[in-house]
Formats: structure tokens, C-alpha cells, sequence
């Protein structure tokens, strides 16, 4: 749904929540009761007004922004955010996502490298956060060195972001090649990643790609996919994991390995 009607239907919403809870007693009730009514609740309607008018401040501050994204005019988004960010210094998370984004939908790789240079010096914390994104712009790329460098080089931590970091870490070294050192990476985020589909699409190439290069045994093997196929279908049923699956997508990191999200689905469920 449209932004902007999200908007009106909110402001809709509110005038008519504000009108029940303060007039609509009128065609009830007598006087002495309203006053009674009004007389304890009357910091409800500051209350609403403030809401309304922080929604419509809101709203009308990123207007132009909000229009660059219903039209999908990544360009014209990439130069407004270019300007708050290094022009105008507003250097928040995100002004920071949206950019990095907006830049990997138009395959913009230089102007990315950019940013990545710009929050490394000026916000590290949100280089670490958005370090998924960057290791995928520079895996579409084909850069697949570069990839290995920037995800080795931030630090390790318990979050999702890290655990995406070292699953494209993993990623590319099998794209250099690097199958023996790819398939023990692999096989590490496989044991230690708590986010399912990174466990579930390392596990995948530890135990069907890279197979050959595994120091595992056929046994270890067999039974690493027995653990994986078991956890899945106890936790999902094929529609409920495209579900989740579609969910995940939503982060662009996660949106551009579909081919590959898809095969492992297939061998899930085949």
C-alpha cells in the first residue's frame, strides 16, 4: 500500500478515535456527567493532538524522500541521501541503509565503496551493522577478494550481521576457489549460526557443494543433513518455509542469493 494513503488513513483514524473518546458521549449523556468525563480525561486530547501533529511533521519532513521511494527513482533517493549524508553531515542509521540500498539496486559499486570508506571513518558501529550489505554489493561485483578482505577485516560478534558477514567470507572463497578453506568455514557458521537460514544454506553447501572438500566423513556428512532436514520440517511445513524465506528477502543481502535460497528449498523439500 502506498505510502502516502497509509497516511491519510491514519490521520483519519485518529480524528475519528479523538472524536469517540471526546464528543461522541455528547448524544448520550447529560451535561454533569460530561463535564464529570472531560474533567478526568482532558490529557487525553493533548495527548492525540501532539500524536497527529508529530505524524504530519513527520510525514511532511520526508516527503520528498517518501515520494523517491514510492516511484522507485533510486537515482534521484541515491543523490538526496548522498547530500544529508556527506554534505549536510546527517549521519544516521537510516539515511545510511536507505543509501547503501538504494546504491546496490543501481549497481552503483563505486559510489558504494564510498560509503563504506565514509562509515568506517565517520560511524564504524553502522559499518558493522550494514556490513551484510556492502559484502553483497561487492559479491554482485564479482569482486571476490575484496569480499573476503572487508568481512575478515570487521570484527566478530554475536549478531546477525556477523553471522552474515562470515557466511560471504565463506561464500567467497568457494567463488576463488578456495574450496577446502570455503568448505571449513562453511562448516564452522553451520555449527555456530543461529539464524536459520544461514545455517541451513551453509549446511547445505558443507554437505552437496563442497562435499568432496570437507574434511568431515561420509557418516559426519550424512548425519549433518539428517540434524538439518529434522530441525526444518519439526519447525516448518514447505509452505511455512517459503513463508519465512520470503520474509528473510526482505533484506537485500539475503534477496540476492534467491537462486541459490531456491535450490537449497528444493533439496529441503524435494
Amino acid at each position: 500500500m502506498k505510502l502516502k494513503v497509509l497516511f491519510i488513513i491514519f490521520n483519519i483514524v485518529l480524528s475519528l478515535l479523538l472524536f469517540t473518546v471526546f464528543f461522541l458521549p455528547l448524544f448520550y449523556a447529560d451535561g454533569s456527567f460530561m463535564r464529570e468525563f472531560w474533567k478526568t480525561n482532558w490529557f487525553f486530547g493533548p495527548v492525540f493532538f501532539i500524536l497527529i501533529l508529530f505524524v504530519n511533521i513527520l510525514f511532511f519532513k520526508n516527503k520528498t524522500l517518501i515520494d523517491y521511494i514510492e516511484a522507485e527513482d533510486w537515482s534521484s533517493l541515491a543523490s538526496l541521501l548522498e547530500m544529508k549524508i556527506y554534505t549536510k553531515k546527517r549521519i544516521n542509521y537510516k539515511n545510511s541503509k536507505l543509501l547503501a540500498e538504494s546504491l546496490i539496486l543501481l549497481g552503483d559499486f563505486s559510489s558504494m565503496n564510498k560509503l563504506c570508506s565514509f562509515l568506517k571513518e565517520h560511524k564504524y558501529k553502522y559499518l558493522i551493522k550494514l556490513g551484510p550489505k556492502f559484502a553483497a554489493a561487492k559479491m554482485i561485483s564479482g569482486d571476490y577478494q575484496d569480499v573476503f578482505e572487508f568481512t575478515s577485516s570487521l570484527p566478530v560478534s554475536n549478531t546477525e550481521s556477523s553471522e552474515w558477514l562470515v557466511f560471504y567470507s565463506a561464500l567467497s572463497l568457494q567463488m576463488m576457489k578456495e574450496y577446502e578453506k570455503s568448505a571449513a568455514l562453511f562448516n564452522k557458521v553451520s555449527d555456530t549460526a543461529k539464524n536459520t537460514l544461514i545455517k541451513t544454506l551453509s549446511t547445505y553447501f558443507v554437505v552437496n557443494v563442497l562435499k568432496a572438500y570437507s574434511k568431515l566423513t561420509e557418516e559426519e556428512l550424512k548425519e549433518k543433513s539428517l540434524l538439518l532436514r529434522s530441525r526444518i520440517n519439526k519447525n516448518y511445513t514447505h509452505t511455512s518455509w517459503k513463508e519465512y524465506v520470503e520474509s528473510e528477502k526482505q533484506e537485500i543481502h539475503a534477496m540476492i542469493l534467491t537462486k541459490i535460497i531456491d535450490d537449497v528449498s528444493s533439496w529441503l523439500f524435494f
